[in-house]
């Protein structure tokens, strides 16, 4: 088996207009390092969404 990549998906869509309103991802090598791509995908969120 080869190498493992850990992925997350964001989208945030107006569910009136059916638009996406927001979208990003984020990944990692290992589960230590996509929490802390997680962290930095959850800040960039709150700063699109405040």
């Amino acid at each position: 088996m080869g190498p493992r990549a850990y992925y997350v998906n964001v989208r945030v869509v107006d569910v009136q207009t059916g638009t996406v309103a927001y979208s990003d991802a984020a990944k990692g090598k290992n589960e230590d390092d996509l929490g802390t791509q997680m962290v930095a995908l959850a800040a960039r969120l709150a700063k699109v969404l405040h």
